[in-house]
């Protein structure tokens, strides 16, 4: 699992059923958080910026690169 840095003071303590611990990584589209399942397991949680969010074709693009992770066997 990859290093995660400290959650910043505005980050969520939670997306859904994850609790996020940490910061994977930031880019245009938001922020990718290291979280746990209720189970325990380890998940990359991204949080999209609202204005991008908002926008239906980012939505698109977003919803073919969650059915793309999805299919990624985890070793």
């Amino acid at each position: 699992m990859p290093e995660a840095e400290p959650p910043h003071p505005d980050d969520p303590a939670a997306v859904g059923p994850y609790r996020l611990s940490g910061r994977l990584g930031m880019g245009g589209q938001g922020v990718v958080h290291l979280g746990r399942a209720e189970d325990g397991t380890p998940v990359a949680a991204k949080v999209l910026r609202e204005e991008i969010a908002a926008d239906l074709r980012v939505r698109e693009r977003f919803t073919k690169e969650i059915a793309a992770a999805r299919r990624v066997e985890m070793c």
